[in-house]
């Protein structure tokens, strides 16, 4: 009896430390995340503020349209001045496909799709807008994969903006369907950071 009691005892003292290992394990790898800049900070009411709030996100995740168009910059010698307004398109306007425009709604909404506590010291140049369109309103993205950086505005009015660098993948993948012929596009990597739009 006394040999069973001690092999049990051996037991959830085993158990225990195996648990105690794992959460140590756990908590290591959320430290090396959070100063990393992923997955920092990443709450539903984040995302909303980058798209003015809930009712404009709601649009981004349930659209009636979703319009894709190439854009370039205005011809400015200093960025800083350059306004969204003033970004004019390069490409016809193209219908983005009810699948894809919900991909694309699910990776904008998705917290797990920014990089919250960073900064980047670049200028954006804007290459892609992404069109939501529900009723009379509107939310323009301006996607910059030079930098990993998108802008948003709500019908002409910016509301915020953020690194999506988790979510470059969608991004790259649905532009390189939409704008089949464009080479600046076909060339773009899944990951990273690139010199172009």
């Amino acid at each position: 009896m006394r040999r069973l009691v001690v092999i049990l005892a051996i037991a959830v003292i085993a158990i225990a430390g195996v648990w105690s290992f794992n959460q140590a394990i756990e908590e290591a790898r959320q430290k090396a995340r959070e100063r990393s800049g992923l997955g920092t900070g990443g709450r539903p009411e984040n995302v909303e503020a980058i798209f003015g709030g809930a009712d404009a996100l709601k649009i981004v995740t349930g659209p009636e349209r979703v319009i894709a168009e190439r854009i370039a910059p205005p011809e400015s010698e200093k960025p800083g001045e350059r306004k969204l307004a003033d970004y004019r398109a390069t490409s016809k306007p193209i219908t983005v496909p009810n699948d894809m425009s919900q991909q694309l709604g699910a990776a904008l909404a998705s917290p797990d799709s920014y990089r919250w506590k960073t900064t980047k010291g670049c200028i954006p140049r804007y290459g892609v807008r992404l069109s939501f369109s529900k009723g009379a309103d509107r939310i323009d993205v301006y996607i910059c994969f030079s930098c990993n950086i998108l802008l948003v505005a709500q019908n002409g009015v910016t509301k915020g903006g953020e690194d999506f660098d988790d979510a470059r993948p969608v991004f790259v993948r649905a532009a390189k369907k939409l704008f089949p012929d464009d080479m600046v596009i076909q060339q773009l990597p899944e990951q990273g950071c690139t010199g172009d739009d």
